[in-house]
């Protein structure tokens, strides 16, 4: 049985050990076809598009927030009239000046909340 011990101590193959050191140096590194793989993925090509066009809208519109146009009420003519002509066809009349005003309040409540 000894001899079987040794046979198959034997039999073992070699190890280098500069081996597994280039292969776990090869795992790390993409190899050139896996790049060529990447760069003909739509996926890939149909994000760098959006972060183009995202890129060029950020530029275009720096400066300019919304922030500050929302700050400001304005109640147009037309909104006015309209207001007007709610009110005399549920009542049957003009509004008086007191209930104008109400009514104008009203409506800036309602745009702020």
């Amino acid at each position: 049985m000894a001899c079987n011990s040794r046979m198959l101590v034997n039999e073992l193959p070699a190890t280098n050990e500069a081996q597994p050191a280039t292969t776990a140096h090869s795992r790390l590194r993409p190899s050139f076809s896996a790049v060529k793989r990447w760069l003909r993925e739509p996926l890939l090509h149909f994000f760098l598009i959006g972060l183009l066009l995202f890129g060029i809208y950020a530029y275009l519109n720096r400066g300019r927030s919304g922030t500050q146009s929302s700050k400001q009420i304005v109640l147009s003519l037309d909104e006015l009239r309209t207001m007007t002509a709610y009110f005399e066809s549920q009542w049957h009349r003009p509004p008086t000046a007191q209930e104008f005003q109400a009514m104008v309040e009203d409506k800036i409540k309602e745009e702020v909340l």
